[in-house]
């Protein structure tokens, strides 16, 4: 395992040369200077040529819009050009995704002044488990993904996620992107997170010289969120709103920009399950492959907050596992049911006409109760227990876990080709995974699991508003009723 990690950080550092020191176009960090005009208008004026001069300025309007920007090309100390922003279609176009961005953080960085050429921000929930492939197959249509990682069971053999991840063997979605960094790169995103993530953003700006229409991918949020936590994510959304300004200004709004992320970040400080040491204590054998009973498959790769079991067994294997720390909740398919077990509850999920039914057997694993009691009281439960999916995606958005019926139902029926006999979500400051990286690491976030920190992306464009939520397989038509069409385009090639 060690030989195999070396090998790949050896080949992901081989000819990169200098490109970490590569940034995108820069552009001030704040105004030179805010002028409070009569009309009500904000004015923040920049020095963008970096010549001591003001040449630029947006006009913020009360609610924290920007919308018309001014410009002083030739130095003559007089604003030559003003333009409305909107005022006609733009005919370039950037869909961003930012792996791993908290919607939390997005609001607040709204609220101190950044992102105004942006719309609100709207949440994204994600499918469950909250990993980019499952996430990102559902917004580009590609799903499913072979299994929950590169490293996975497809029930005949365990592949090695060390050798499928660089090459990228669990992502189908990427054929639908028109940039991304090469997977056996990710190692460096990693080890200089902030330098590596500038990178990228000064790729995909030279892309987009190249093209009117991109859809860029980022990983350097999730390792800036991973390694740094919440300062690294404080350091995304600064470059960020720094990058959306250079370029509205550069191509005086003549550009549709959309920021998304795959799905949120747990951040907190984070240890291991023992997982396998824990199975073996219970009497099972952790093998590459099921043979006899007794048998278990342990997936696990990188760090997150959600595991996958295969077992012959999977009713008295979740039953088992539930009990140990740092494991919230586990589930099973079985039959035409989900059954979701806690450590002292257990319920089933099905589908029905209009929604779904959760039949809280033992407890409330999921904490339905009361909300399914409002709901019922408001008429969106039928006489047969029927919940409306529409009530209760709404019900459940600001829920210790959003969205869950529809969420646990998916991770067994078409996220993946393999899916897990059980599939684990643990508790917040848990994560299972690789035991190699985990003694090398320590973990600030990580997601996975069925939570809402570590669940809940965002978007926002230039566009227009978004629903104040939706589930990302939602996404392509909302944005395409604002205008903004994901395009379709050959995978990156390196």
């Amino acid at each position: 395992m060690r030989a195999a990690w070396l090998i790949w950080l050896g080949c992901a550092l081989t000819g990169v040369g200098g490109c970490l020191t590569v940034r995108p176009t820069s552009f001030p960090p704040v105004p030179q200077r805010t002028e409070h005009l009569s009309s009500g208008v904000c004015l923040h004026v920049f020095d963008v040529n970096g010549d001591a001069k003001p040449d630029y300025a947006e006009e913020i309007d009360a609610t924290g819009w920007v919308w018309a920007l001014r410009y002083d090309d030739s130095g003559v100390g007089a604003w030559e050009e003003t333009i409305t922003r909107g005022a006609s279609p733009p005919t370039r176009q950037l869909v961003l995704i930012l792996d791993s961005v908290p919607f939390e953080m997005v609001c607040e960085a709204r609220r101190q002044g950044r992102l105004a050429l942006f719309h609100a921000p709207s949440r994204i929930i994600p499918p469950f488990p909250a990993m980019t492939d499952m996430s990102l197959n559902e917004l580009l249509g590609t799903s499913p993904s072979p299994g929950l990682e590169s490293d996975r069971y497809d029930g005949e053999k365990l592949h090695d996620g060390w050798s499928g991840y660089p090459k990228a063997d669990n992502s189908p979605w990427l054929t639908e992107v028109d940039w991304y960094l090469p997977y056996r790169r990710h190692s460096r995103a990693y080890l200089n997170p902030a330098r590596g993530f500038l990178a990228e953003l000064a790729d995909i700006e030279r892309a987009l010289a190249d093209d009117g229409s991109l859809l860029a991918y980022a990983v350097g949020p999730s390792a800036l969120g991973f390694i740094e936590g919440r300062e690294g994510h404080l350091f995304v959304l600064a470059e960020i709103d720094r990058f959306c300004r250079m370029l509205v200004h550069r191509f005086r709004d003549d550009i549709a920009i959309t920021l998304l992320s795959d799905h949120g970040h747990c951040l907190a400080e984070s240890r291991m399950v023992p997982l396998r040491r824990i199975l073996t204590r219970l009497g099972y054998r952790v093998s590459k492959h099921l043979r006899q009973p007794g048998d278990v498959v342990v997936a696990g790769f990188g760090l997150i907050s959600c595991a996958a079991l295969f077992t012959d067994s999977p009713e008295r294997l979740a039953g088992d596992v539930v009990r140990a720390e740092g494991v919230e909740l586990a589930m099973y398919r079985a039959g035409d049911e989900v059954i979701v077990l806690s450590r002292d509850g257990r319920a089933r999920v099905t589908r029905c006409a209009a929604g779904w039914r959760y039949s809280a057997e033992l407890g409330d694993p999921l904490q339905l109760g009361a909300i399914i009691s409002r709901l019922h009281d408001g008429g969106a439960v039928d006489a047969e227990g029927c919940i409306d999916d529409s009530a209760l995606f709404r019900a459940t958005l600001d829920h210790v876990y959003p969205d869950p019926l529809d969420r646990c139902w998916r991770a067994f029926d078409g996220l993946m080709a393999h899916p897990p006999d059980v599939v684990l979500s643990l508790a917040d400051g848990w994560h299972w995974g690789s035991p190699f990286i985990n003694r090398h690491v320590s973990v600030r976030g990580t997601h996975g699991s069925l939570g809402r920190a570590g669940s809940i992306g965002f978007i926002m464009s230039t566009q227009g508003a978004l629903p104040e939520a939706q589930r990302m397989r939602e996404v392509p038509a909302n944005l395409a009723r604002i205008g903004v069409n994901l395009p379709r385009a050959a995978p990156a090639t390196d």
